[in-house]
């Protein structure tokens, strides 16, 4: 795939989007797709009132090689969110039983 295009109307964060980066596809998406995507160079956000014309100026444009940050990556992995998730459960869990 040379570059793959995501004009999203609602999204909550778009795997997609950092599936695509770490397979080295350049993206282009629409800016409603939180920041939080962002884990290369490669990831062009623009407006859906953007004419048509410019998203394809973009694509066409924005064939490269992606290059992928290392630490970007890490946020993602399965084993950190767990630990992630852990722990603000256990904060909860003692919030709640502190006011027991």
């Amino acid at each position: 795939m040379d570059v793959f295009i995501f004009p999203s109307k609602y999204e909550g964060l778009g795997n997609v989007v950092v599936e695509a980066q770490v397979c080295g596809v350049p993206v282009i998406v629409s800016d409603n797709v939180p920041e939080v995507v962002r884990i290369s160079d490669g990831v062009v956000f623009l407006s859906l009132s953007a004419d048509i014309k410019i998203w394809a100026e973009k694509a066409i444009n924005n064939v490269k090689t992606v290059s992928i940050d290392a630490q970007q990556i890490k946020k993602y992995d399965i084993d950190q969110q767990a630990v992630i998730l852990q722990n603000y459960y256990w904060r909860v869990v003692n919030e709640v039983t502190k006011k027991h």
